[in-house]
């Protein structure tokens, strides 16, 4: 059955944000809705039942609704505005899957005036691509997926948001881990090259600033991040926000891949682009970016101390 909006709210400013209860979504509905520039808010979730949907349908701008990529009902897309789109490989790791999904979001949006779609990189496409070791016919499958899916899209009436590394990954994906003598480690294969950073809240800031502003940020590839820092310098901030001793272990590729966490394959080739082509990946993570005068690497740690476990729980 098709849902669509009640024919008082046909000429209202709506923004179709897909991902609704996840982190980016999220972030970009709460970032909308700081802004206050007007916007109705279509939050599409695969089920709008779930506790994380709650706090959307507290929000008197937010109609929540449920969708689901995988069979999309173009109706959502109805009297659209403007959308967020963004797909998650990590809920089934599926590229073909993924890609399926984008094609048809990328066909349901044509029309819309103004799309910011949360991209990566195709890396089979890098000149460091034969370095790197496949995993089926895929580079970095995450990443691969999305970037050759871009092409789907109306170039001109699109934002292509790229996002950095998600320092909500400290917290519980990449967490430094105890040593016997009372410090920690933490060990990532990127050598002493830099590493851009950001948090979701900003991802979500920077695409409402794209949102709030289609004619200047359409048709452009936008970086999203806050903060840069080295292994090193990563280390030196978490042993000054928690008053213990963090040394960064530089793995190769290889070494990260056989840890065995879930994709730590896929996330060992990540790390390996980032470190082979750093400046370009710099530059595609802070172009055209609006993201400014925001948290530095030393503040988000401060702000986020108390999330974090993995240090508390060993003092």
């Amino acid at each position: 059955m098709s849902w669509c909006l009640p024919a008082e709210k046909k000429q209202e400013k709506i923004l179709l944000v897909f991902g609704a209860t996840g982190q980016q979504g999220g972030s970009v509905i709460k970032a909308i809705n700081a802004s206050k520039q007007g916007w109705k808010i279509r939050a599409v979730t695969r089920d709008p039942s779930k506790d994380s949907a709650k706090w959307l349908k507290e929000l008197e701008n937010v109609e929540v609704v449920k969708g689901d990529a995988d069979n999309l009902d173009e109706s959502l897309f109805d009297d659209v505005q403007a959308a967020f789109i963004v797909t998650n490989y990590w809920a089934h790791c599926n590229v073909e899957r993924e890609m399926k999904q984008i094609a048809d979001l990328a066909k349901a949006s044509k029309n819309v005036p103004h799309v910011v779609f949360s991209t990566l990189e195709d890396y089979r496409q890098s000149r460091y691509a034969p370095l790197v070791t496949s995993i089926g016919k895929w580079k970095c499958p995450h990443f691969d997926g999305k970037g050759a899916s871009d092409r789907l899209f109306v170039k001109e009436n699109t934002t292509f948001l790229r996002a950095a590394f998600y320092l909500d990954n400290f917290i519980g994906m990449i967490t430094p881990f105890a040593n016997d003598d009372g410090t920690y480690t933490l060990a990532l294969p990127m050598g002493d090259k830099i590493l851009p950073m950001v948090s979701k809240e900003d991802i979500g800031r920077c695409a409402a600033a794209a949102l709030n502003d289609p004619e200047t940020y359409k048709g452009l590839y936008v970086g999203a991040s806050t903060c840069l820092g080295t292994g090193e310098d990563i280390c030196d901030a978490f042993s000054k926000t928690f008053d213990v001793k963090v040394n960064y272990k530089n793995m190769t590729r290889d070494e990260y891949a056989a840890l065995g966490f879930p994709g730590a394959e896929d996330v060992s080739n990540m790390f390996t682009f980032h470190k082979l082509d750093n400046a370009n990946f710099i530059k595609a993570r802070t172009e055209n970016s609006p993201l400014k005068n925001t948290q530095t690497l030393g503040q988000w740690m401060k702000d986020n101390k108390e999330r974090m476990n993995w240090v508390q729980s060993e003092m």
